[in-house]
């Protein structure tokens, strides 16, 4: 009995260590599985870390910077070394003096309050930076990343001083092809008007002389055609550039639109003036007198209003024109899109040629209840 217990005593204990052996080796292997992911984790964080064309610095709570990737140091010209252990805010005060101007110190509160910051532009070394940082609150550290977009600025820059220039051009073209077509009025009135006045007078003439009624009756013709001339002659000559905008200026020259369109057409016309004799440059005017007349032709080519109405008013700052209809009205987005897919551009062109001369354009329209443009051009002391 005394050796059958002392085996069961060693038994039991080979078994207990077995078991624990077993129990070892799983936890070692377990811990060499974790080390392994940890590894490849680690890995992976320093890849995309040093991977991504944004610097990013890490600090801890204090605003000690831990961390530094190679993109940092490559868009500021700072080392690594430089910048381990230095404060965050003594190095955003490097990169921008003037960020502790009273304007300026929210942002760093900002960061230190666990905030996001999204595009905070600084300037460095003759190149434009942007700061950012995520929400950030109840995290052991800040992320504070930094983006280098000079090339991008410039290219903005270049684009739009490309369209200044486009606007300038297409803009000046305007007046050119409006003096052109000033030139071709005053010939058409000038000498065609008056070679068609001559011919009526002779005709006229003629027929007195005559007496044999077959000939007065081609003669009466011939004058009936002449004066058709005459009238057709008159409407292009005005068409072409009306004398009465330039002899007398812009609201007689937009009420004489107003009553060629009520007379030709079946709609209602007003005009209301309360501009108190303030007048425009006349290169604005034309400009203007252009972009009225292209609005009131939209008038009646699509609206199908009963009535429309041009008013002109002196505010404080601007001179304001409001062309008005009741007419079916229109959905401003669906007809923006309308104009790019049918590259119909009449009213949008009518908004650059306002912003050429300094003004600004409003457009209210709503389905079955009329539109509204609003023209405002500043006012000249």
């Amino acid at each position: 009995l005394s050796i059958a217990n002392t085996f069961a005593v060693y038994g039991s204990t080979a078994i207990k260590n077995a078991n624990s052996h077993r129990q070892l080796q799983y936890e070692i292997g377990e811990k060499i599985a974790t080390e392994n992911l940890l590894k490849e984790s680690h890995d992976r964080y320093e890849s995309i870390f040093d991977g991504t064309v944004d610097g990013i610095i890490y600090t801890d709570r204090r605003g000690n910077i831990l961390s530094v990737n190679s993109a940092f140091s490559k868009i500021t010209g700072i080392k690594k070394d430089e910048l381990i252990g230095k404060n965050a805010v003594e190095l955003i005060k490097q990169l921008s003096p003037n960020l502790y101007n009273a304007g300026n110190i929210t942002f760093v509160k900002t960061i230190m309050k666990g905030d996001a910051v999204s595009g905070y532009p600084i300037e460095y070394n003759n190149n434009s930076l942007e700061l950012y940082t995520p929400m950030q609150k109840d995290k052991p550290g800040f992320t504070i990343m930094v983006r280098d977009v000079t090339e991008r600025n410039k290219a903005r820059e270049n684009i739009l001083n490309y369209q200044s220039d486009f606007k300038s051009l297409t803009n000046e073209l305007i007046i050119a092809e409006e003096q052109v077509k000033r030139r071709l009025a005053v010939t058409l009135h000038d000498k065609l008007g008056q070679y068609l006045a001559l011919a009526n007078f002779k005709t006229n003439e003629l027929n007195k002389l005559t007496t044999d009624s077959k000939n007065k009756k081609i003669i009466n013709e011939i004058t009936s055609f002449i004066d058709d001339a005459i009238k057709e002659s008159r409407n292009i000559t005005y068409e072409l550039s009306p004398p009465v905008l330039y002899e007398m200026g812009l609201i007689p020259a937009v009420s004489w639109k107003l009553d060629e369109i009520e007379k030709n057409n079946k709609i209602k016309t007003s005009l209301i003036n309360q501009s108190k004799s303030y007048e425009l440059e006349k290169r604005e005017q034309i400009i203007v007198y252009r972009g009225i007349s292209e609005l009131l032709q939209n008038v009646l080519k699509h609206s199908k209003a009963d009535n429309v109405n041009v008013s002109f008013r002196l505010l404080t700052n601007v001179y304001r024109i409001t062309v008005t209809d009741t007419g079916i009205g229109f959905d401003l987005d669906t007809m923006r899109e309308k104009a790019v897919s049918e590259k119909k551009f009449g009213l949008f062109s009518i908004i650059e040629r306002v912003k050429y001369i300094g003004g600004e354009v409003n457009i209210e329209s709503v389905p079955k209840k009329g539109t509204k443009v609003v023209i405002d051009i500043p006012k000249v002391s």
